[in-house]
């Protein structure tokens, strides 16, 4: 009854209390407190309720404090200006640092020390007694002891007193600061379990003050530009997305994830936000499969999270009724679809820059019918010279429109011609062929439109930004170029190739007012014995019809709504991919929606430094014999078979080498099998060349989970007795 209630009870009591204010502060100031959560808490971010459980245990670290503060009270040193506040300025610094000591030791002698009292886990407890102390702690100590000489009150040491609040042990750091040089030094440390003998630390922290000092600098710099730094810390497993997943950049172009690079602009759901950088880890297995109505799917792990709008029925959806956005994790959004939930992603239309030049609706119309038919041909000394567009022989009429464009624009006369395929499989196709000997006509399309081939041509910033009646010139060339239109459903297809293009045509149409949707076409097959026809691409609208997709403005910035349709498993091992933006709001668009980039080191969510004893806090010793025993022994069974098929496959390896040697061979045939022993240099780095400070810069800190399975030592034993007893 009780075990229920009281966790309860802790967090309710938590969340009625007010949200401490943010101000410089010594518990603030060390290099280990992340600098975003900083910023975070500058701006004035709601904070994540604290589970009552984590409330519970700091409340236990204040009383463990008191009863500290009691015993020593019994001792004949005493305790004195507890709580006292101290504060702590510097030269050229508009702020100062404020807070509350712990109090100050006098001993027999009349000497004071200033004190410093942590209550910490067994786990942290473990690290202090190798002498790791937080670097928080010394730089709150150093930041109290450097406030005292400012208030005239001459104290340079004193010791930070370390409990560990599991089993009430000890451990006694002493420290002296030097006021002049700006020096914190360790001296030494004492154990209660020990025999109290001190022992040598020796380590000394320069500049650890105006370090703080410099820190809250930064975090005022961020707050005030209204964007956050990038991680101090990496993680194994913060990872989200596929190679190839396509994010939407400022400039209104699509890029893969991969090849983008830091300090590139990306659309955020708050504007354009700047990439400050691209993580990539290991392979993952399990994917999830997001399908929107009207648009291309989009790969990420299992619990990723989204921006989706919710809606109670389908009804009031396609009514145009307010939902309520939130951030949804992919469980969270198919428990949602279960439900009969309605629940879709938010694609901005993009924005046009008034920085590009703008283009004619000719010269757009030139471009659509080049990006549909065109192609760049003669490459000689890293260039191309010549244009064609390759025609049906019927399209007489967009061949006199090609003709007359390059002629009005560039003042070049196109050349026409028949052209028959004299490939075996396709002989007596015959073609219209428009070309065009112009440099100038080469640079123009090439500054317009990237990609030479049909699978990779995607359109410019200049093209995505043009003016709407440029816009429609464009598509309308495209539409007479690789447009159909189908009777039966009474709409407008555009085809193409390549995703990238197939998402701007979509981009554009948008921007004209069409709710046009994005679809697969013909899937990737050979063609003709050895001719490759890629995976298809279509855009089609049905005038103002959205089939599912919906406008909504928010702001100065119009967005489309896009119903899911469903959520699939995919299992394919591949690596997995994310970015980290300056936008506050952590949340970048994908061509699939706006994803919210993991919790890792979010806000009040799964930040570095409260991830070990978010860890450490789990529960231990519980018994899981029901859900996992049968898991286990599976694991530990396909474990042993790997360990011992490994250990075969070097035997095999050196006696097939062995036997290569004898008969000086390196290459050669067994029956069915070619046996190949290649000599292939490699390369590695000798870290004891490299001077000590570079490495130290190069060496980035990670923490990973690591998850071990072993039999229980009773276990261990029975088994053993068993194999003595077959024997």
């Amino acid at each position: 009854m009780l075990a229920e209630l009281l966790h309860k009870v802790a967090m309710g009591l938590e969340q009625e209390k007010e949200p401490t204010k943010y101000y410089p502060r010594p518990s603030l100031a060390g290099p280990e407190r992340c600098i975003r959560q900083m910023v975070y808490f500058r701006l004035n971010f709601p904070h994540k309720p604290l589970p009552g459980r984590a409330v519970m245990i700091f409340s236990d670290s204040s009383l463990c404090e008191d009863l500290t503060g009691d015993w020593i009270r019994k001792t004949a040193i005493s305790l004195h200006s507890e709580q006292m506040k101290v504060k702590c300025t510097w030269e050229g610094y508009n702020f100062p640092l404020t807070g509350k000591i712990d109090g100050i030791l006098q001993d027999m002698s009349g000497n004071e020390y200033l004190y410093e009292h942590k209550a910490i886990s067994h786990f942290n407890f473990q690290e202090a007694e190798k002498g790791n102390i937080s670097l928080d702690y010394l730089t709150q100590y150093a930041i109290y002891s450097r406030g005292l000489w400012q208030d005239a009150l001459k104290i340079d040491k004193g010791i930070i007193l370390i409990r560990n609040r599991n089993i009430a042990q000890f451990l006694e750091f002493s420290l002296r600061y030097d006021f002049n040089i700006d020096t914190l030094f360790v001296e030494n440390m004492i154990s209660s379990t020990e025999g109290m003998k001190p022992i040598k630390i020796e380590k000394e922290y320069p500049n650890i003050v105006e370090n703080a000092f410099v820190k809250f600098r930064s975090v005022e710099k961020y707050a005030n530009r209204g964007v956050i730094p990038k991680r101090q810390y990496e993680m194994d497993s913060w990872q989200c997305f596929a190679p190839n997943t396509l994010v939407r950049m400022a400039n209104g172009t699509l890029k893969e994830i991969q090849k983008i690079k830091q300090g590139e602009k990306v659309i955020a759901i708050d504007g354009a936000t700047k990439v400050i950088k691209v993580g990539k880890t290991g392979k993952t297995h399990q994917w999830k499969l997001i399908k929107p109505i009207g648009l291309l799917d989009t790969i990420c792990t299992l619990d990723h999270e989204w921006l989706v709008g919710i809606w109670s029925s389908r009804q009031k959806y396609y009514n145009n009724e307010t939902g309520w956005f939130s951030i949804k994790t992919i469980n969270e959004i198919e428990k949602l679809l279960e439900k009969g939930k309605i629940v879709a992603v938010l694609i901005p239309v993009h924005k046009p820059s008034m920085a590009l030049s703008p283009l004619s609706p000719e010269e757009c119309s030139f471009l659509g019918y080049y990006v549909t038919e065109g192609c760049l041909t003669n490459w000689q000394k890293n260039r191309y010279y010549r244009v064609e567009f390759t025609l049906g022989i019927k399209e007489e009429n967009i061949a006199e429109q090609i003709l007359y464009l390059g002629k009005k624009l560039f003042n070049c006369e196109g050349k026409k011609k028949i052209r028959e395929d004299c490939r075996n499989d396709q002989k007596g196709w015959k073609s219209l062929c428009i070309s065009f000997h112009s440099v100038k006509i080469v640079d123009f399309i090439r500054t317009h439109i990237k990609g030479n081939k049909a699978i990779n041509k995607e359109l410019s910033p200049s093209i995505m930004g043009s003016s709407l009646e440029s816009i429609k010139a464009f598509l309308k060339s495209a539409e007479r170029g690789d447009g159909s239109y189908n009777k039966k459903q009474n709409c407008q297809i555009l085809s193409t190739s390549s995703r990238k293009l197939c998402n701007q045509y979509q981009q554009l149409y948008w921007r004209l007012g069409i709710p046009a949707i994005a679809q697969y076409a013909s899937k990737p097959s050979i063609r003709f014995s050895k001719y490759i026809a890629h995976q298809g691409y279509r855009v089609q609208y049905q005038g103002k019809k959205g089939y599912g997709l919906r406008f909504i403005k928010m702001g100065e910035t119009t967005y489309i709504l896009a119903r899911i349709k469903e959520i699939q498993s995919k299992e394919e091992n591949l690596d997995t991919w994310d970015l980290e933006v300056e936008s506050i709001s952590h949340i970048f668009a994908t061509e699939s929606g706006f994803a919210k980039n993991c919790n890792y080191c979010q806000y009040n969510q799964t930040c570095w430094e409260g991830y070990v004893e978010e860890f450490q806090a789990l529960v231990e010793g519980i018994d899981l014999t029901e859900e996992l025993e049968t898991l286990c022994a599976y694991y530990l069974e396909t474990n042993m078979h790997k360990k011992e098929m490994e250990k075969e496959e070097a035997k095999l390896k050196e006696q097939i080498k062995q036997i290569l040697a004898e008969k000086g061979v390196r290459e050669g045939m067994a029956g069915k099998y070619i046996i190949t022993n290649k000599l292939i240099e490699t390369s590695r780095l000798e870290k004891n060349l490299i001077p000590e400070d570079i490495l130290l810069k190069a060496t980035i800190p990670s923490f990973m989970e690591r998850l071990t399975i072993n039999l229980r030592k009773e276990e261990k034993k029975e088994k053993k007795k068993k194999e003595e007893k077959e024997r």
